[in-house]
């Protein structure tokens, strides 16, 4: 399977919310950058954060039936819950320090950083942290799904996070893809 130019992630939304403002401008975003390449170019994903709300009430398929009708159609939807499997592939590589700190937040708080699932999503969007099975709920794509750059569109509330999932590719042996690793914020 060839690989994309572009995998981007658009429209990020939890679980416990509806296609509201953020996605609306996510979708707006998206649309300017994939006209700006060419959409043969890139594969299009959504995350879907049900790792971290207490409920979820989002119907997903009207969602991507939303998104469907803004024009921008999603290859892939990922749910974050799906994220964490991703920390066995990279584990052996992390630094000692960097271990016990992901695993002490794990004990203290029962779940992941934030920044660390991102720094997860991006290597795997960029295809160094691959699975024996793909994670998402895909479409029929025409393309691979490993990208040579992820671009992530998001608002800018989530700049700081997006820098530490940075710090924590930069620590790995994969420190060479952070070049690779591009944010539109709004």
């Amino acid at each position: 399977m060839q690989q994309v130019k572009y995998n981007i992630e658009y429209a990020h939304i939890y679980a416990d919310q509806q296609f509201g403002r953020d996605q609306e401008l996510g979708v707006l975003e998206a649309k300017k950058f994939v006209n700006g390449i060419g959409q043969p170019n890139c594969i299009l994903t959504v995350l879907v954060d049900e790792y971290n709300p207490k409920n979820t009430n989002l119907d997903e398929d009207a969602y991507v039936q939303r998104l469907n009708m803004a024009g921008l159609n999603p290859d892939v939807v990922m749910h974050e819950s799906d994220l964490p499997h991703l920390h066995e592939l990279l584990q052996p590589d992390l630094q000692a320090s960097e271990s016990r700190s992901i695993n002490e937040h794990v004990r203290m708080h029962g779940k992941y950083p934030c920044a660390y699932l991102i720094a997860l999503w991006d290597l795997y969007r960029l295809g160094l942290l691959l699975p024996k099975q793909p994670y998402g709920r895909r479409k029929t794509t025409r393309l691979g799904w490993a990208a040579q750059t992820v671009v992530t569109i998001l608002p800018r509330t989530y700049q700081e996070t997006e820098q530490r999932a940075i710090k924590h590719i930069s620590r790995t042996p994969y420190k060479h893809a952070v070049d690779r690793i591009q944010h539109i914020f709004f």
